[in-house]
């Protein structure tokens, strides 16, 4: 009977480790502003850039292995009127696993940024930094065109 409670106990213990990363509570914050060209980064909270300027309605798309055929849109998000915006990602290893996400931007009469990255790990408290030069503003792909044909013809 004891080994069976020892059991219950390292079982409980293992789901509270398991817990952060199933995908609640990871959230990232940013602002969009007005650059000479579109880029995505991630900077400190005491970066300058972040008192600039915002631009409002930027789109932003968070997209989980970009460049496999399982490619999924996983959170979007709108700046708001001072360019800042939340994105919060429900997704299971969100801010733990080390893997590759692809940010894109939307906004009419500017280039849209699209950039590839590694979300910061939870609890370091970087800002996401859009920056907007002028340009085409293009619409991301949203779901992969060879899966579709794939579907379609199975």
């Amino acid at each position: 009977m004891n080994s069976f409670r020892s059991l219950i106990v390292v079982l409980v213990v293992v789901a509270g480790l398991l817990m952060p990363g199933c995908g609640s509570g990871y959230v990232i914050q940013g602002k969009a502003i007005r650059g000479e060209y579109s880029s995505v980064t991630f900077v400190h909270p005491d970066d300058s850039r972040l008192q600039d300027s915002g631009m409002a309605d930027v789109r932003v798309f968070l997209f989980r292995d970009p460049s496999s055929l399982g490619r999924e849109l996983v959170a979007t998000a709108s700046s708001d009127a001072r360019g800042n915006f939340i994105l919060p990602i429900n997704t299971f290893g969100a801010g733990w696993l080390v893997e590759q996400w692809l940010v894109h931007t939307y906004l009419p009469e500017t280039q849209s940024a699209e950039s590839i990255l590694t979300l910061p790990k939870q609890g370091t408290n970087l800002k996401m930094l859009i920056t907007l030069g002028r340009g085409v503003a293009v619409m991301p792909r949203m779901t992969d065109e060879l899966l579709q044909q794939y579907e379609k013809f199975k």
